[in-house]
């Protein structure tokens, strides 16, 4: 899915605060994630030039984004996972974008 400028969309989009926790400070975050709404098959790949591979999110992920530095890790998340490297159990998620599937 492209926007009008023909780009991907954002990875996360701040809708405002919560007004949770932290006396409000806290940032309601709302989709496009990286793999898409649930239930759905991606046709286009949001980070076009990144080869990077996520332990718990999958291939499709941000150029800064990787096993190593993951802030949302699913349990038994392994660190050492990467495309080249990559560890049992991980997430099959966006495979298809994958340099390495």
């Amino acid at each position: 899915m492209l926007n009008n400028a023909g780009n991907p969309p954002p990875p996360i989009i701040d809708v405002g605060s919560s007004g949770g926790r932290n006396g409000g400070r806290e940032r309601t975050r709302k989709g496009p994630m990286s793999d898409g709404p649930p239930g759905t098959v991606k046709v286009v790949k949001y980070y076009k030039e990144c080869d990077n591979v996520c332990w718990s999110h999958g291939y499709d992920v941000a150029g800064n984004h990787h096993s190593g530095n993951c802030k949302y890790k699913l349990k038994n998340h392994v660190e050492t996972h990467t495309g080249a490297n990559p560890k049992a159990g991980a997430s099959q998620k966006d495979k298809q974008f994958s340099k390495w599937a």
